[in-house]
């Protein structure tokens, strides 16, 4: 498991270029969602990333790829992310109490048969 790290505020940085110049050039994209991308309030979509390098390449004359806005960055072997700890801290095993099934106990067991198209449905014959 990893996470996909946006690396547009710190491209802009390394070129000395400000989301406001990049918001002028990104066509079909507003202002408002240059300026969140590049402070990281915002993740750009597919679409977003695309107008961004059009825009990027207009500015520096530089042939940009999809690597120079973002990077995906693997979880380290052995160290898990925050739902996967989370998951193991609980105690999931051990005793669970008996249900109470009321005064008609437990319900009737049918075998089922899966049946292509419609699913599983109970298997009369079994």
């Amino acid at each position: 498991m990893g996470t996909i790290k946006v690396k547009f505020k710190d491209y802009l940085e390394a070129r000395g270029l400000s989301a406001y110049r990049v918001a002028r050039h990104a066509r079909g994209m507003s202002p408002k969602t240059v300026y969140a991308i590049a402070s990281g309030r915002n993740r750009p979509s597919m679409d977003a990333l695309e107008k961004l390098m059009d825009a990027l390449r207009e500015i520096t004359g530089e042939d940009i790829g999809l690597d120079a806005l973002i990077e995906y960055v693997p979880t380290p072997e052995g160290e898990l992310d925050e739902e996967a700890r989370a998951w193991l801290g609980d105690d999931l095993g051990g005793e669970l109490p008996e249900y109470d099934w009321g005064e008609e106990g437990p319900p009737e067991v049918k075998p089922v048969k899966y049946e292509p198209g419609v699913g599983l449905v109970v298997d009369e014959e079994g």
